[in-house]
C-alpha cells in the first residue's frame, strides 16, 4: 500500500463527487482573500471522508500506471505521473468544483482534462519554481491532496510537504510570499499560469499523492498539452 493511503472501510462504494466538498462561507471568504493577495489559497479538510477514501483507493489502483518523469535543465522536476481516474475526473469536472472556482475567481471555468493528472511524489522528488503553461489551458489550477506523510515536523524549512508560492516574477533567492502545508484532504486553488510556485525536494520518508486539475475559461478550445503538476 502506498504510504499515506488508508485501508477502505467502504469497499465498492463510490460517493457522488458533487456532494463531497466541505467548506463554509467563512472558509470561502478566506480562500478568496488569499487568492486575491497571493494568487493561491487553501481549503483545509475540504473532502468528505468517504470521497477522500474513494480517491485514495483509485490512486492506489493507478500507481502501477504512473510513469517516472525527470528533468534537470530549465524546469527541474522528478515525480511519477498518470492520467486521472474516473472518480478524480468526476470530482474535478463536477458542478461543485466549477461552482467553487466561480465563487473564488468570478469566472466560468471548465476542466482541461488532457493536461490534468495524478502525481506521486516520493523521497527526493520535487517540482521546481514554475508557471503552469499554457495559460489558455491552465488559467486556474486546483491541487487536491490525497496523501501526505513522512515528516513529523512539516514546519521544517526544507520539508517537501509544502507548496511555496512566490509572485508573478521568477524567484531569485527571495523567500516565498506564502507557504501552504500539504495535508491529505486539502484543496489548493490558484492562478498557476501567472504566479510562480514550487514543491521542494521531499525528505527521506516523505510521500505525497495529489491531483492536479487545470481549468480554462469556458468556451476556450486549445490543442492538448503535457500534464502539469505541483
Amino acid at each position: 500500500m502506498t504510504p499515506g493511503m488508508l485501508p477502505s472501510p467502504h469497499s465498492g462504494v463510490v460517493p457522488d463527487p458533487s456532494s463531497g466538498l466541505l467548506y463554509s462561507p467563512a472558509d470561502l471568504r478566506r480562500l478568496r482573500a488569499d487568492v486575491q493577495t497571493y494568487g493561491f489559497g487553501c481549503l483545509p479538510d475540504a473532502l468528505s471522508p468517504l470521497l477522500l477514501d474513494a480517491l485514495q483507493r483509485e490512486a492506489e489502483s493507478r500507481l502501477g500506471l504512473a510513469l517516472f518523469a525527470e528533468q534537470a535543465t530549465e524546469l527541474h522536476y522528478r515525480a511519477r505521473l498518470t492520467s486521472l481516474g474516473t472518480v478524480a475526473a468526476q470530482l474535478l469536472g463536477s458542478p461543485a468544483a466549477r461552482e467553487l472556482l466561480q465563487a473564488v475567481f468570478d469566472d466560468s471555468l471548465t476542466l482541461s482534462e488532457g493536461v490534468s493528472c495524478l502525481t506521486f511524489y516520493g523521497e527526493g522528488d520535487h517540482l521546481g519554481a514554475h508557471l503552469d503553461q499554457p495559460a489558455a489551458e491552465c488559467a486556474v489550477t486546483i491541487l487536491v491532496y490525497l496523501a501526505a506523510s513522512g515528516s513529523t515536523m512539516p514546519s521544517l524549512p526544507d520539508t517537501g510537504l509544502v507548496l511555496r508560492v512566490y509572485s508573478e516574477q521568477p524567484p531569485h533567492g527571495e523567500p516565498p510570499r506564502l507557504i501552504i502545508p500539504t495535508r491529505a484532504g486539502s484543496i489548493v486553488v490558484g492562478r498557476g499560469s501567472r504566479v510562480w510556485h514550487e514543491r521542494p525536494r521531499l525528505l527521506p520518508g516523505e510521500h505525497v499523492v495529489a491531483l492536479t486539475g487545470c481549468f480554462k475559461q469556458a468556451g476556450d478550445v486549445s490543442p492538448a498539452q503535457p500534464p502539469a503538476g505541483a
